[in-house]
């Protein structure tokens, strides 16, 4: 059976930069769509999408024309729809298609994780013509990798789960920057390895959790064997007001130990370290790979999350009730470069990804600290962990080759398109509507 995969032009930069509305990038889920039609794996080479689909990019709702079962991806971005309120016979089009039973309508929003965010059809600031938007309509995409109970305010349809946007960043990375790293012989371990920098933690933008970890490490007295860095500050300037409801005291003690100075490598690497030399390495941008030349003399990774805790949640009622581990690709790369990687991430971060079919090396974990609700505490778990990993074995490596070796199936890029629990793709459930 065939799918008409349909979206809007609106969500591509070209038509943005014509418009007036550059920045609004909303290509992900799109580009998925196109990789995994055209992405072919060394490691399961027959395996085929058990779906048949085609991709179209129209101009206006109304030039739709249904002849299958039909998508029609709406972008769930508030400066596109606001677009769209000044055009609303081209967006109440869409319920006029809704009529007929093949269609499915449906927002994208396979980039982003809090719902209903900026969209809450009952905040009293909200705008008229969200308010207005007939929600219930829409099957949502959004980007978790487990969410559970989520608070369904706006009546979607549907709350769909998926991490493509990961799969879209590794099609970015290896088409445009740094394609030797599909190479499934190739990883940053081997039996013995005798590295210099046991541990490798890579920072983009400046956040609480990862200013946490940066904390913990130093008063441990493991920066000094670490090469790390953070970027840039501008989120987190950014925040504002907001800053006071989501820092603590290690924020405080971060910017006391460290300042706000971007932090860069130290690399070349000696043991005379000293926070100074941070300032000698111009960092690759966060998309990208890091070169060889650090990778071979670095051991074991530190994945710090995006979030590891509901802190950015600060709207939604009670976020302890749910679960959301928002999966990026700071932690796929640790099974691209096959490295031991430890993840400051939410709580179930571990558990989410042996669910994908990663092996987490729990076996060599001295505790459980996935388990451990209190972020702080389970920060400190997680480096007492990698404090006690052993030296690489080759049945070590053999597992961190297969770590690679299941990222790189076809099967597995197309799986994390959908990671809802119950393990059954959108396509089906929508077919069974």
């Amino acid at each position: 059976m065939q799918f008409d995969l349909i979206f809007h032009r609106c969500q591509f930069a070209e038509w943005q930069e014509k418009n007036g509305l550059a920045g609004n990038y909303m290509e992900n889920f799109y580009r998925y769509f196109v990789y995994m039609q055209e992405y072919k794996s060394d490691i399961d080479p027959n395996y085929k999408i058990p779906f048949d689909y085609k991709l179209h990019i129209v101009d206006n709702f109304k030039d739709i024309n249904v002849t299958n079962n039909t998508f029609i991806f709406a972008p769930l971005n508030k400066d596109l729809l606001n677009y769209f309120g000044d055009n609303r016979d081209e967006f109440e089009h869409l319920y006029k298609l809704d009529e007929n039973p093949l269609v499915e309508l449906c927002f994208d929003y396979a980039h982003e994780s809090i719902l209903p965010g900026n969209f809450d059809r009952y905040k009293d600031s909200q705008t008229e013509w969200f308010k207005s938007i007939e929600w219930e309509r829409f099957s949502v995409f959004t980007f978790a990798t487990t969410k559970i109970d989520k608070i369904n305010r706006n009546g979607f349809k549907n709350i769909f789960y998926g991490i493509s946007y990961v799969v879209t960043w590794f099609s970015k990375v290896t088409a445009n920057e740094t394609p030797h790293i599909k190479n499934k012989d190739l990883i940053y371990t081997w039996p013995n390895k005798n590295a210099p920098i046991r541990y490798f933690c890579p920072n983009n933008q400046f956040r609480p959790g990862r200013g946490q970890l940066i904390v913990r490490m130093y008063e441990r007295g493991m920066l000094d064997d670490c090469e790390w860095n953070m970027n840039s500050y501008t989120d987190w300037i950014n925040h504002g007001k907001w800053q006071q409801t989501i820092k603590d005291e290690l924020t405080d003690k971060y910017f006391e130990y460290f300042g706000t100075a971007p932090k860069r490598n130290s690399w070349p690497w000696n043991k005379e370290f000293n926070f100074s030399k941070q300032e000698t390495y111009d960092p690759f941008r966060v998309a990208e790979f890091w070169p060889d030349s650090l990778l071979n003399k670095c051991y074991i990774y530190l994945a710090n999350e995006t979030f590891n805790d509901y802190r950015s949640e600060q709207d939604e009622p009670e976020p302890e009730h749910y679960v959301n581990t928002e999966t990026t690709e700071k932690v796929m790369k640790g099974f691209v470069y096959g490295m031991p990687m430890f993840v400051n991430g939410r709580q179930g971060i571990i558990n989410d990804c042996e669910r994908l079919g990663f092996d987490m090396f729990r076996d060599y974990m001295v505790n459980d600290y996935d388990a451990e609700p209190d972020t702080i505490k389970r920060i400190d778990m997680m480096l007492d962990c990698a404090e006690a990993f052993p030296e690489p074995t080759a049945p070590i490596v053999q597992r961190l080759y297969d770590n690679k070796a299941h990222w790189l199936k076809k099967e597995t890029l197309w799986n994390l398109g959908d990671t809802s629990v119950d393990g059954v793709h959108f396509f089906e459930k929508l077919l069974d509507k």
